[in-house]
């Protein structure tokens, strides 16, 4: 069923915005749940906190898919800049 949903909300035309993006993102983690290898990970850090998990990570991908400036989208886009600075000024 989700990849039916993640299929058609690919070829779907029109802007991406945040409710197609979270139609993307949480049936990805429901699978990623759900999952063999991954599941056990991530259920006995998450197990009681899914809901919150999944809303925090449709705003950690926000501001990449998206372009939207979130308070996290900021914070990360600043740690990746310091981090690629850090990597050029190490390599001189």
């Amino acid at each position: 069923m989700a990849l039916v949903m993640k299929q058609s909300l690919l070829t779907e035309s029109g802007p991406l915005c945040r409710k197609r993006l979270a139609t993307l993102v949480l049936p990805f983690y429901d699978d990623m749940r759900t999952n063999a290898l991954q599941g056990p990970v991530f259920e006995p850090v998450l197990a009681e906190r899914w809901e919150a998990h999944q809303a925090r990570m449709v705003e950690f991908w926000s501001p990449v898919a998206l372009g939207s400036k979130s308070i996290s989208g900021m914070f990360l886009t600043s740690t990746w800049r310091s981090r690629a600075s850090r990597r050029r000024t190490s390599r001189v």
